[in-house]
């Protein structure tokens, strides 16, 4: 790159959510970049990536091609050199904790499903180079024997899938971009991009990342011909629990996965009618017991306000009384607190959207994760970078 480009180049980019902060931090490697980031929000990470749990579902999802794959796969391969990285590049002053979970996931099985379906996964996945264990119930009930299995038939257990704190890792990647010169704008909030690119009044970048969230509309300014997206609601919770769902009760032979080494006291996060339960460290000061967040839900907006919706008591109510009949004793848990946000789901075309914009030429579109935003803001950020240098080449 560094013999490509003869000048300095400006590169803005709009929002500063993980996929922001991944994308800024990828670029800030290459040289000759001058990056500057528009955040709306006084902090970053505080928009989609706050209503995240930080779960990578790649391997045990049923995408085995396409983008979606190569997105998955791609972040995947990258969370592994990532984390590293940005712990590498902690100082005393600013020391970098970054939890990640690299127990994997537990997909508890419905008896509605097939296990042909998860057999034929699990093929694929080992052509792949991925493993995928089929646990029986009696070895899934083995593992978590709190759990209420009344509809369930065994467990999907993938060791290579991940866990991440959504706004740690954030923190981390903008601490890291500030070290490396990237200029961040905080309480900046951009209108009317669209328009104001085409009539000359913007900032006079070569290039414009847009990985703004919901807001997109708004930031972009009503025009014709560009993605669309719905704001979707979830919701989670952060519990204490008497004591650890995980009883780690099978024979040793089969979890040679478990390394001593790796996250002391954590187990894979567990999944089962699409509420998670993702083990917490807990921290020196923490009430004794088992930490767990809980979620999430998908709500749509009402039709009276499809820009704003607030969270729902009623559906928070349904949530934790599924949540509870999965795992009966979140009766008897702490609550710490709850919290919520808005996720951007692309309409009429898949999520995320990643393109250049029809309308103005050195606008790229990297935004519309949906509920993975976090686990593809590696590989986006990738794809970003690859942009940029085939435009450059």
């Amino acid at each position: 790159m560094a013999q490509t480009i003869k000048q300095t180049l400006k590169i803005t980019i709009v929002g500063c959510g993980v996929v922001g902060a991944c994308i800024a931090y990828e670029l800030s490697a290459l040289p000759n970049l001058e990056i500057t980031v528009l955040e709306a929000r006084s902090e970053p990470g505080l928009g989609c990536s706050s209503a995240a749990l930080g779960i990578c579902m790649g391997v045990i999802s049923h995408k085995i091609k396409g983008r979606n794959w190569r997105l998955r796969s791609e972040s995947l391969k990258r969370y592994e050199t990532l984390i590293p990285e940005l712990t590498a590049a902690s100082s005393t002053k600013i020391p970098f904790n970054i939890p990640f979970n690299r127990r994997g996931i537990v997909k508890l099985c419905g008896t509605e499903e097939t296990w042909e379906s998860w057999q034929q996964l699990q093929t694929k996945r080992q052509d792949q180079g991925y493993a995928l264990n089929l646990w029986t119930l009696e070895q899934v009930q083995a593992q978590f024997p709190a759990i209420n299995y009344q509809t369930f038939q065994g467990a999907i257990y993938s060791p290579h899938d991940r866990q991440v704190d959504p706004l740690k890792l954030t923190q981390a990647l903008v601490n890291v971009c500030q070290q490396r010169g990237v200029r961040f704008c905080f309480n900046t909030t951009v209108a009317n991009l669209i328009p104001e690119i085409l009539n000359g009044n913007f900032l006079a970048s070569d290039y414009i990342i847009l990985t703004a969230g919901v807001g997109n509309k708004t930031v972009t300014g009503e025009t014709p011909q560009q993605p669309q997206f719905q704001p979707v609601l979830g919701q989670a919770w952060e519990v204490t629990l008497p004591e650890s769902l995980w009883a780690g009760a099978m024979d040793p032979q089969a979890l040679d996965y478990i390394d001593p080494e790796i996250d002391p006291g954590l187990h894979p996060v567990l999944t089962g009618r699409d509420i998670h339960f993702a083990p917490l460290e807990n921290a020196p000061g923490n009430p004794p017991g088992a930490r767990y967040w809980v979620g999430a839900t998908v709500e749509f907006p009402p039709d009276e306000d499809p820009s704003d919706p607030a969270p729902s008591e009623t559906i928070a109510a349904e949530l934790w009384q599924a949540a509870t009949d999965l795992c009966p004793p979140l009766a008897e848990a702490t609550l710490q607190r709850h919290w919520w946000g808005l996720r951007p789901r692309p309409l009429n075309q898949a999520a995320p959207v990643l393109q250049w914009s029809d309308r103005v030429e050195n606008l790229l579109w990297a935004t519309g994760h949906y509920r993975n935003g976090v686990f593809l803001a590696p590989g986006t950020a990738l794809w970003v970078k690859d942009q940029l240098l085939q435009k450059l080449a």
